[in-house]
């Protein structure tokens, strides 16, 4: 594992990840700005990147307020189907424990 004084850390992917993890329940839509104050980033850098977001389809935006798309959940859609959990059924009943919710159903 590298820390990240590392020159193999990669800085923008980590503020990248910083911003995805600002949105929650009482920030569903935010501006640049919000984003800065809630990141510890500058306005600039938070703008940037929920630019490139949008380009790359993860957030949407009226010009003004961004909020994440639905395409947000393909990023833990890839590590529930490398993790072989959504491809298979229960099968036992502890597989129900570790479930307790409704079962996702993998499209396709």
């Amino acid at each position: 594992m590298i820390t990240e004084e590392s020159k193999d850390f990669i800085t923008s992917i980590a503020r990248c990840m910083d911003v995805i993890r600002a949105f929650d329940s009482k920030n569903a839509e935010m501006t640049p700005a919000d984003v800065a104050v809630k990141t510890n980033l500058t306005r600039a850098t938070a703008r940037r990147i929920l630019l490139t977001l949008n380009t790359l389809g993860y957030v949407a935006s009226d010009g003004k307020w961004f909020r994440l798309s639905p395409k947000i959940l393909d990023l833990g859609f890839s590590y529930l189907t490398s993790m072989r959990v959504i491809n298979r059924p229960p099968t036992s009943s502890d597989d129900y424990f570790l479930f307790p919710g409704p079962l996702v159903v993998s499209p396709g």
